[in-house]
């Protein structure tokens, strides 16, 4: 499922994007196809669908079960430990590169800014994203979300399951209408239901809850949502909005449950790109407007073959460049108190005769 979030914010949104405003001024794409091109930032959103599931997932195995006792410090250390260091490095990166390299900015000016995104309150104190890096408006909000999640998954608690999904139900509801009519900025109430989404999605696994029916008829389900679901234009429709939110509830839980998609998703190429989409989601902008530079000496008269060449050579770049971030940051944060054992002095040998 990472995959399809990731190729939603990268291939369909920021890629096409890019290339349409910098290279064609905006003319190339157009109506409903710029419409169909914005709405890949919902790839942002289903990353909240499956937050809300693997934090969700952490709490409700022990709690619908009494599968063990919930270890908050384990907890937020595997997070702290796990997310905190590639996030920070590219922070670095990027604010010594557009001060002293490419100096887009000044050092008093962007300070600020970086200190703000540093510690997560950029979108708090600013009211925008940030100058640094423009992707931390959403992990913002997904450290909100993980200092919330242990409040919310005392639902789990409860005993009567149907209780509980009934509940899920009318958060989710009811902050879908707060997105609406309310919620105002960039935090995590505003987008709230997609995590609640998520953790429903928890409970329902964690108890075995699949689609009633042959296998083949959760496959076309999954299917049809994979296929509807870039299509239908919901960043200005309500309708779209809520379909659309739907067709990721849908997608991502047949993902879970179905023995052909799971088979489908698993894939190794597939499975390869989503396991290293977070270190992507950190760099792809960055990449896009660096070596989108080079786009400007491809000179073809076709149009058409210009925006290929170039969206193509531009995923190239962003996955290259993505694969280092991963195999030489991401990968070894991955790994259990890798922390401890940087710091761990290697005992030298002795030899007794």
């Amino acid at each position: 499922m990472r995959f399809v979030a990731i190729f939603m914010v990268v291939c369909i949104a920021h890629i096409p994007n890019y290339i349409n405003q910098k290279i064609f001024n905006g003319t190339f794409v157009t109506g409903y196809w710029w419409q169909f091109s914005l709405d890949g930032v919902f790839g942002v959103q289903f990353f909240f669908i499956i937050s809300g599931f693997v934090l969700g997932h952490h709490f409700a195995k022990k709690y619908i079960h009494n599968n063990g006792k919930a270890d908050l410090k384990k907890y937020y250390l595997r997070r702290l430990t796990r997310m905190e260091p590639p996030y920070l490095l590219a922070l670095i990166i990027f604010f010594i590169a557009l001060v002293f390299i490419v100096k887009k900015y000044e050092f008093a000016e962007l300070f600020p800014h970086f200190i703000a995104s540093f510690f997560y309150v950029h979108n708090e104190v600013y009211h925008q994203h940030s100058y640094v890096l423009p992707v931390a408006w959403t992990l913002e909000i997904e450290i909100q979300f993980y200092l919330l999640a242990p409040l919310l998954a005392l639902l789990y608690k409860l005993k009567k399951r149907e209780l509980r999904w009934l509940i899920f139900l009318i958060l989710i509801l009811a902050n879908t209408y707060y997105w609406f009519n309310v919620w105002h900025g960039m935090h995590v109430f505003k987008f709230l239901h997609y995590f609640l989404c998520g953790m429903l999605i928890a409970d329902l696994y964690i108890e075995r809850i699949k689609f009633r029916g042959p296998s083949w008829a959760g496959f076309l389900i999954g299917i049809a949502s994979l296929i509807l679901l870039p299509f239908i234009t919901g960043l200005y429709s309500t309708p779209g909005y809520i379909i659309k939110n739907l067709l990721m509830v849908l997608l991502f839980y047949t993902g879970l449950t179905n023995k052909w998609l799971i088979k489908i998703f698993s894939f190794a190429p597939l499975a390869i790109i989503g396991g290293m989409c977070y270190s992507i989601y950190l760099i792809h902008e960055q990449v896009i407007s660096a070596t989108g530079r080079l786009l400007k000496f491809i000179n073809i008269k076709s149009s058409t073959f210009s925006f290929i060449l170039s969206y193509l050579l531009l995923l190239l770049f962003v996955l290259i460049a993505s694969a280092i971030y991963y195999k030489l940051v991401e990968q070894p944060c991955m790994k259990k108190n890798w922390w401890k054992n940087l710091f761990r002095q290697k005992q030298p040998s002795q030899n007794f005769q």
